[in-house]
């Protein structure tokens, strides 16, 4: 593949639109946002144990704590807790896989700032329960795959950023591709053993960090 003249990174990439599903009513204080976050983790431990199915705004109320009156204040049906349920924790992956980002002063090399961008995603795919319905809804929603979309775009360019700092003349379509792999690998591994508990995860981790570490190598040795 011929090389291409060494690129300035681009600048910081903007964290990605927080598209609030359907929310009724934003909260503006603590004590609301308090409430917003009790709904929301109710509504992730019922989708856990029942499915979308069997989720009612009733059964997050109770499991909240809270009356269903609260819960309209600020989501109009069970629809919208999902979705900002899903919103929620796109922008923790973001803030996790970007905070691992060399221009923080990490004082990470490639392949620790790969492990370790892996690693943090991980602890929120086991923090976040439900995900399985979560994921299954985004196809079927379209405010929720363009805040996907978007999200997936944010990240792409924040792994571009981070590899053109490790490897300044690395060729941009091996830096465009390897930052296209990295998250879909990542995320494809993390819900089979996550998620579903699919196989020995710590043998499915592996693989994962030496598939990466070698589309790595790609940029270093370039």
């Amino acid at each position: 593949m011929p090389t291409t003249r060494a690129r300035k990174p681009a600048a910081t990439p903007e964290t990605p639109p927080r598209k609030e599903v359907g929310v009724r009513r934003a909260p503006r204080q603590a004590r609301s946002q308090e409430k917003v976050d009790r709904i929301l983790a109710a509504a992730g431990r019922e989708v856990e144990e029942g499915g979308l199915d069997r989720l009612t705004t009733n059964r997050i109320a109770a499991a909240a704590g809270l009356s269903v009156g609260t819960v309209y204040d600020y989501f109009p049906n069970k629809e919208s807790i999902v979705g900002a349920l899903l919103d929620g924790w796109l922008a923790r992956i973001f803030e996790a896989v970007d905070g691992a980002h060399p221009r923080h002063g990490t004082g990470l090399d490639l392949l620790s700032y790969i492990r370790e961008t892996v690693e943090r995603c991980a602890r929120l795919y086991e923090e976040q329960p439900g995900l399985s319905v979560l994921f299954a809804m985004v196809p079927a929603v379209p405010a929720l795959r363009d805040a996907t979309l978007a999200h997936d775009e944010a990240i792409f360019r924040t792994h571009v950023t981070a590899l053109q700092h490790y490897a300044p003349h690395a060729p941009l379509p091996d830096v465009e591709a390897i930052s296209r792999c990295i998250p879909l690998m990542a995320h494809d591994i993390l819900t089979a053993a996550i998620v579903h508990k699919q196989g020995d995860r710590q043998k499915l981790m592996n693989y994962l960090y030496v598939a990466l570490m070698a589309m790595a190598s790609r940029v270093l040795i370039a």
